[in-house]
């Protein structure tokens, strides 16, 4: 059997490849002027002298004349400051361009501390929103712009709440937030496409004068997720894209910040909550399509989750976490089915546990495409003198199903970043100023 699995890096070795009958080629590789973080990508029939000259490998055997359909870079961001967490980088510049790989359009973003800007995605690139942050020195900083992935402005506001999340469609989920870093204190509200404002979800601890809210849209659209905390307990709303309220829960754990759920139409929302009263302690909460409480369970998770993901014909579910480790749940129940974990990583927190992640490739970011997941392990050295920030790094494949560990590649001196939509993944060698795919194929045994 001959498995083809699309991946993306820059440099490669068969001799890296953990397995011997695990075979890598680039297939696609682009070099820009700056380095960059993320990229939009957009497809068009060429013929096969164009792709050739586009950055497409392999096509070997195929006459220049012959037409195929590739993908372009259409949108690339470039970055003002490379952050070990991702969502912490600072973009200064939006660029478009054409299949040709002309530039047509630039957008600068304001990097500057007391008037900053944050770029936000859609999920699949459709959408571009760039959301004014304030800050203590500047806490009228707000409101914000939305723009196509073409680079047509499609509204801009200056009002009280900024952006916070788009989706492919179009809509935008803002809120009102403060100079505080993690979430907002005030309101939600929904815009549609045309940026009418069409719901106000007030937070529900609000009159209490403390606690913080968290949103963020489903990866179809079609749903918002709203989590609120007192920090003793928190409130989880499912609402619709037209501002629906499909049901509430509280719970008695405060709630991450939800950088990672996933939320799985007819079948229900799993995500992470923190306690941090008489002490850390992480959780797992699964809330069935009803609304209803499923489960509750800890984890011995010593870090953020940075990847959730249902399966639901299998009723399992994945959790991997900054602490290095990966959880397989039965979605059902809640029991942990297996687990995987770094030999070297820490097994409790204490106050020496962030010592053990010293210059050793802690999982940072990832993704997940069928039934592999894609791990990005960065190296930094926070306890030397002076402090080493990332400086190399490391990409994990495991076959989820199999709980195995199928690649395992070292990038010294690199850092390199995930690039994941519409099924696709690609990496970003950031100091070589290069996006590389490459295809992994499993050879016949």
């Amino acid at each position: 059997m001959r498995l083809v699995i699309l991946l993306v890096c820059f440099f490669i070795y068969k001799s890296l490849c953990s397995e011997k009958n695990i075979e890598l080629e680039v297939i696609y590789e682009k070099t820009f002027d700056e380095p960059v973080v993320d990229v939009i990508f957009d497809t068009a029939t060429v013929t096969i002298e164009e792709a050739k000259m586009m950055g497409w490998k392999n096509l070997e055997g195929k006459k220049d004349d012959e037409r195929i359909k590739i993908e372009y870079p259409k949108v690339i961001f470039i970055p003002e400051k490379i952050s070990y967490r991702k969502d912490d980088t600072q973009i200064k510049e939006i660029r478009f361009y054409n299949k040709k790989g002309e530039l047509i359009k630039k957008l600068q973003v304001e990097t500057d501390w007391s008037k900053r800007e944050k770029v936000v995605i859609s999920p699949n690139g459709k959408y571009i929103g760039i959301s004014k942050q304030p800050t203590e020195d500047n806490p009228e900083n707000t409101g914000g712009v939305l723009y196509k992935a073409d680079g047509t402005l499609i509204w801009e506001k200056k009002t009280k709440d900024s952006p916070i999340a788009v989706s492919d469609e179009g809509y935008v989920l803002s809120g009102e937030l403060d100079w505080k870093p993690e979430g907002t204190d005030g309101s939600f509200f929904i815009y549609n496409p045309e940026g009418e404002k069409i719901k106000t979800i007030e937070n529900p601890y609000r009159k209490e004068n403390i606690g913080k809210g968290f949103g963020k849209f489903s990866n179809d659209g079609k749903y918002v997720i709203l989590m609120f905390t007192n920090y003793k307990n928190s409130i989880i709303q499912l609402i619709t894209k037209s501002g629906d309220i499909l049901w509430e829960n509280e719970i008695k754990y405060k709630c991450n910040i939800p950088n990672e759920f996933d939320l799985q139409e007819n079948v229900g929302l799993i995500a992470t909550t923190t306690q941090v009263m008489d002490g850390y302690k992480e959780y797992i909460f699964f809330i069935e399509w009803n609304g209803g409480l499923k489960w509750v369970i800890p984890l011995e998770n010593l870090g953020r989750a940075i990847i959730i993901k249902i399966f639901s014909e299998s009723k399992k579910a994945c959790i991997v976490s900054t602490s290095c480790d990966i959880y397989c749940i039965n979605l059902l129940t809640g029991e942990t089915l297996w687990k995987y974990k770094e030999s070297w990583a820490p097994l409790k927190r204490d106050k020496n546990w962030l010592k053990f992640f010293d210059n050793k490739p802690r999982y940072a970011e990832g993704t997940i495409m069928g039934r592999y997941i894609y791990i990005i392990g960065k190296y930094k050295d926070v306890h030397s003198f002076p402090p080493k920030d990332w400086y190399a790094s490391t990409l994990f494949v495991f076959d989820f199903e199999n709980n195995k560990l199928i690649q395992k590649i070292e990038y010294p001196d690199k850092r390199i970043t995930l690039i994941s939509r519409q099924n696709e993944v690609f990496i970003s060698d950031i100091d070589s100023n290069k996006i590389f795919k490459v295809k992994i194929k499993e050879a016949e045994k």
